[in-house]
């Protein structure tokens, strides 16, 4: 059974980044997707170094999680997401998130999932990766609260 993102209930969701991060977050689904760009597209392969999907975040989402594992103050995460710019620590961070999240991705028959790379601005999405993104095979909407931080939108899309 390849990985469903509807699958993967707020409850889950929230449990994971919580117990990373150390204080409680909220993931609940929506119906109604982010009209505005992703910021942070991380990819997950499978054990045959295929793509198996994607958890994609807005700039409050990401600068909020990449933030809150490491205690830096909720307004230099708000100036990061308003920039867009990420000093190297929360980048370090929010791949650490990712890399955490790939448990978000585990299905029967996929084996071992793993993070293979986090795509952030200014670099673009190369062509077959965005492509995916625009129109994955599913997807499973989130609003996210890290408590203490701005709310922002997390998704997880599948491929396969």
């Amino acid at each position: 059974m390849a990985f469903d993102p509807k699958s993967v209930a707020p409850e889950v969701t929230s449990a994971l980044l919580g117990g990373l991060i150390g204080r409680a977050v909220t993931a609940r689904r929506t119906s109604a997707p982010p009209t505005g760009p992703w910021f942070a597209v991380a990819e997950y392969h499978n054990d045959r170094d295929e793509i198996v999907g994607f958890l994609v975040c807005d700039a409050d989402g990401a600068c909020s999680l990449a933030a809150a594992l490491s205690m830096v103050p909720a307004p230099l995460a708000a100036t990061a997401a308003k920039t867009k710019v990420l000093s190297e620590m929360l980048v370090e961070n929010l791949h650490e998130v990712f890399n955490v999240a790939a448990r978000l991705f585990q299905s029967m028959d996929e084996g071992r999932i793993v993070l293979a790379t986090v795509h952030l601005p200014p670099a673009k999405l190369p062509v077959v990766t965005e492509a995916m993104v625009r129109h994955p095979k599913a997807r499973s909407d989130f609003s996210l609260n890290v408590t203490g931080y701005a709310p922002g939108n997390l998704a997880l899309f599948a491929v396969a």
